[in-house]
């Protein structure tokens, strides 16, 4: 689907996470890991994910909650976002 990030809302525990995302859309597309807040800015991202192909993003975080979205473009605002809760 096109810009929409499934699952939208992770819960992982602090330190070392792995992520993997697949691009089941037609379109090019990335993974972006994001502080939110005053502080918003990114903090971890893929390269531009192909259709049809994956990437793997390892990031080490504290706890919080942080962004997860597609940077490409536009790509943000049409939906392809999400929320990563970071617990102790």
């Amino acid at each position: 689907m096109e810009y929409r990030l499934r699952p939208d809302d992770i819960i992982a525990r602090a330190g070392t996470i792995t992520l993997v995302a697949r691009n089941l859309g037609r379109l090019s597309h990335n993974l972006a890991v994001t502080a939110t807040g005053a502080n918003a800015r990114i903090l971890a991202a893929t390269r531009p994910i192909p259709p049809g192909a994956s990437r793997t993003l390892v990031v080490t975080l504290r706890p919080g909650r942080y962004g997860l979205a597609s940077m490409i473009q536009s790509d943000e605002s049409l939906g392809d976002r999400g929320t990563l809760t970071i617990t102790r």
